[in-house]
């Protein structure tokens, strides 16, 4: 398998990953009271401000994250349903909990051509495979 196709879909499930706990702390951290930080005005910056400074650091990089997320995302989607279904399977890209035993991108291939969905041959599904990797490959340059 390619590894720079690897590597960025590797990273398009890490970005995934912390965008969901990013969103997660923010909808926690909605109405957060500042009460109890001290303001103290012979400093540089208070605990409020640094506070502040850190969202907006992450909010950020919650946008670049966000925005190769898209790009990935947008790709796939050119990928027919045989050819996605394969890429999917094959780095878990939905977080399927029988997946997760396996690294990102080493699921192996009996798992997916002997999937139910899958209707095609072993064989078939190294063709597609192999197909889906190119195209992801050339489009992956992209980004």
């Amino acid at each position: 398998m390619d590894k720079q196709v690897r590597n960025k879909l590797q990273k398009y499930k890490r970005y995934a990953d912390w965008v969901d706990i990013y969103n997660g702390n923010i909808q926690a951290g909605m109405g957060m009271s500042y009460e109890g930080i001290s303001v103290k005005s012979n400093e540089n910056t208070s605990d409020v401000e640094n506070k502040v400074l850190k969202r907006e650091e992450n909010y950020e990089e919650y946008k670049e994250k966000l925005q190769y997320i898209d790009a990935v995302e947008a790709i796939l989607d050119k990928l027919d349903d045989y050819e996605r279904f394969i890429i999917t399977k094959k780095f878990n890209l939905n977080d399927e909990d029988y997946l997760k035993q396996f690294k990102t991108g080493e699921v192996p291939n009996v798992e997916i051509y002997s999937h139910p969905r899958f209707h095609y041959s072993r064989r078939e599904y190294f063709r597609i495979k192999k197909r889906a990797l190119r195209k992801l490959k050339e489009l992956l340059k992209l980004i």
